[in-house]
């Protein structure tokens, strides 16, 4: 589905997330100040394409509701968000580091500004909890890092990685 240059669209309705088999959604250039939080009902979802326009960015509220839709949204293939701020890239990659798309193809997450210009996710790299030397990975490395971080935590925690609680060079276990 794609709603493009309807600056008098203000609100999209909630009953979006009835569309449970929407795999494409392009809202561009819309006069959209936030998305409804049923947006996670879109599991289908492969390609998300969000422009939001400098006038309406100022709270950041689609950006906050879109991070907290992620988690759901499995599926998702390829992420594009445009005339977002550094605080909104804050958010998403917040959201991306707990919980990254297992899909998302690694070349295919955009954040743009209102210029149009990247806004890589190693610009919030204290905020997301990244080291020092992120400042120069790209956003499809910092990903990548994230999933092998995730990999690590699920590996340990199903008892594929070697037992927790081993004595440790002296230290012994209770």
């Amino acid at each position: 589905m794609k709603l493009i240059c309807l600056s008098n669209l203000k609100t999209l309705l909630a009953c979006i997330g009835a569309l449970a088999g929407l795999t494409e959604l392009h809202l561009d250039n819309c006069g959209l100040a936030d998305v409804p939080s049923s947006i996670e009902c879109l599991t289908a979802l492969h390609l998300l394409w969000l422009t939001v326009l400098e006038t309406k960015q100022q709270d950041g509220s689609a950006c906050k509701t879109l991070a907290c839709a992620l988690p759901a949204l499995r599926l998702l293939q390829r992420l594009t968000l445009y005339a977002i701020g550094k605080e909104n890239v804050a958010d998403i990659g917040r959201s991306l580091k707990a919980w990254p798309p297992p899909l998302l193809d690694l070349d295919a997450l955009h954040l743009l500004n209102a210029q149009y210009h990247s806004i890589g996710l190693k610009s919030c790299w204290e905020v997301l909890g990244l080291l020092p030397k992120a400042t120069g990975w790209d956003n499809m490395a910092i990903l990548d890092h994230w999933l092998v971080q995730q990999r690590k935590v699920s590996a340990c925690a199903s008892g594929l990685h070697a037992p927790l609680g081993r004595s440790v060079a002296g230290v012994d276990a209770e």
